[in-house]
């Protein structure tokens, strides 16, 4: 075999070595395409769930912030009435 028919031959595995190569890098993005779509579609499932939380959580508030709000106002009510009647057994 001569050093023309050694090159050559380098050259065609070389050549048959980056074929194989784009493909396993076509592999490559297309696993990459597939992992980004999930974790997007991952985070946004995510983010909605934590919004809805978030949405509770601040209805829940709301609500106890009005009872304590009615819970105030009774109690003035109270202490309002009991200074009346302090005043009036005196």
């Amino acid at each position: 075999m001569t050093n023309e028919e050694k090159i050559l031959n380098m050259l065609q595995s070389i050549q048959g070595d980056v074929k194989n190569m784009k493909i396993d890098i076509g592999k490559v993005y297309t696993k990459i395409d597939k992992l980004e779509l999930r974790m997007e579609n991952e985070i946004v499932d995510r983010l909605h769930a934590l919004f809805d939380d978030r949405q509770v959580q601040h209805g829940k508030l709301q609500c106890l912030e009005d009872r304590l709000e009615s819970i105030e106002i009774d109690t003035g009510y109270l202490v309002s009435r009991v200074s009346s009647l302090e005043k009036l057994v005196k």
